[in-house]
């Protein structure tokens, strides 16, 4: 039986590099072939694209040539945006994969699953890991084969250019070659697959771009846990720019940093961009900001687990009662669940939409205007790298069981803590206090590591809070 340490987390599957062998990827690709044959027996083309991982080229000709054997044809795309991807291949009611690891390390990768109904569901994620054991059972009694020798991609430049397009006149026809004439804006490219496209649009809406920290060696950037941030401000002041932008590895979360608020939450963007559209209502992570509900800009605002799949689900059964629907992360990343100003749904992560409204709100001074209440609640996130699955287990149970083992871990816990208004279990543990604060507990769902996410009324608080809470948890290394 083949070993397999490659497994769904929040977005797609995720593992170390050396796991996606040939036969893995092999199971993985006839496990969305059983998924696309029963849910869509009419789909014969599968689109395909990758980040700039230098491990992702081999990754996509494993599901490729998998692909092409069960009888689909397989149309690759490139190094394009997954958003770019996922918009083009739903344009041709067709399925497609991005092979991508997002921000984790060079030394792991993924691979995300599009249904031509846009990203798949946790039932979907379910359909192909049954399929991969199916077809893992029966490596017991037959040989996979060899790997398939590397080759190149028919007409894959023309195809990728094709895409570019598509995506850029996606914004173009909605907003216009004036709608961000007179922003001035710092693009920070290191290795994320769009580091050419995204300015180059931004530039065609009327955006004044400059460039910096070009990489040749992948980055991985994490838009929840940004540890260059003071050297990217200093690049900022450096060059006279007030606004940063980027995004991760596939160009599907922003990374937004304005001098005079510091780096900009994916919730907050989120919200912003929201407002702005017209939104009815929203799905949105129990780790985002409390802000979303103050605002009383949405009907309706669902609460799911962390994730853009559960997102998904959550906008699907918000889309029966609501007039338009969309969906948002604290890591970042806009789900358009409903055609919106000119913009046709695009129900998977997209990291361009977001920056092009912040920027927007922010020359026309409506940021400015509402920058009392957007800034009124500091949210930060930490990580724990290394940390095994055993011990953050441990912690939960721990917490959950009896939460004064947190709570009164030190003077500054128990002195924001001092009260308790609510404890939510429904990804972790999060508690919050009667004073506002909070503290959410969370493994990641893809890698041994541990995300802790607090809110306060101040950087100050949530910043002590969080020290503390990092503290606690990794004391259970021992």
């Amino acid at each position: 039986m083949i070993k397999e340490d490659l497994k769904f987390g929040t977005s797609g599957v995720r593992g170390r590099v050396i796991d996606f062998t040939f036969a893995n990827c092999r199971n993985y690709a006839l496990g969305f072939v059983e998924l696309l044959r029963k849910q869509y027996p009419a789909v014969r083309e599968i689109y395909m694209a990758r980040d700039l991982r230098t491990s992702s080229p081999e990754i996509q000709w494993y599901f490729a040539k998998s692909f092409e054997e069960s009888g689909y044809k397989v149309i690759s795309l490139g190094g394009v945006p997954t958003p770019a991807l996922a918009y083009f291949a739903l344009s041709r009611q067709a399925a497609s994969v991005m092979v991508t690891g997002s921000h984790i390390p060079a030394d792991r990768n993924g691979v995300k699953f599009y249904t031509p109904d846009g990203e798949i569901t946790k039932d979907d994620e379910l359909e192909i890991r049954r399929g991969f054991e199916r077809e893992n059972e029966r490596l017991k009694t037959s040989a996979v084969g060899a790997a398939p020798a590397l080759a190149d991609f028919p007409n894959e430049s023309a195809n990728q250019l094709q895409a570019e397009e598509f995506y850029t006149q996606r914004y173009l026809k909605a907003f216009g070659p004036d709608f961000l004439a007179g922003t001035r804006v710092l693009f920070y490219q290191h290795s994320t697959v769009g580091r050419d496209l995204l300015p180059k649009i931004l530039r065609e809406l009327g955006a004044d771009v400059k460039l910096t920290g070009f990489s040749e060696k992948f980055i991985p950037v994490d838009t929840e846990n940004i540890d260059n941030l003071q050297a990217l401000q200093e690049v900022m002041f450096e060059n006279d720019i007030e606004i940063l932008i980027s995004a991760d590895g596939d160009a599907d979360r922003p990374l937004v940093v304005q001098h005079r608020y510091g780096q900009i939450t994916g919730d907050v963007l989120g919200m912003i961009t929201a407002h702005f559209l017209g939104m009815d209502a929203v799905a949105t992570p129990v780790s985002c900001t409390s802000l979303i509900e103050e605002s009383t800009w949405f009907s309706k605002v669902a609460r799911t687990k962390i994730g853009s799949p559960f997102v998904v689900s959550e906008m699907k059964n918000l889309s029966g009662a609501a007039s338009s629907v969309a969906g948002f992360e604290a890591n970042g990343g806009f789900l358009l669940g409903s055609d919106a100003k000119d913009l046709a749904a695009l129900p998977t992560r997209d990291a361009l939409l977001p920056m092009i409204v912040y920027l927007k709100q922010s020359i026309s001074g409506w940021l400015k205007k509402h920058q009392d209440f957007l800034f009124s609640r500091v949210n930060l996130s930490g990580l724990l790298k290394e940390f095994p699955l055993p011990i953050s287990k441990r912690i939960l149970e721990d917490v959950t069981e009896n939460p004064q083992r947190l709570l009164e871990f030190s003077s500054t816990l128990r002195r924001y803590f001092s009260s308790v208004k609510e404890i939510n279990k429904v990804d972790g543990i999060k508690i919050i206090s009667n004073g506002g604060q909070t503290v959410h507990l969370r493994p990641s769902g893809n890698a041994p590591e541990f995300r802790i996410y607090v809110e306060a009324k101040d950087r100050t608080a949530a910043g002590e809070i969080l020290k503390d809470a990092m503290i606690f948890c990794d004391g259970y290394r021992g």
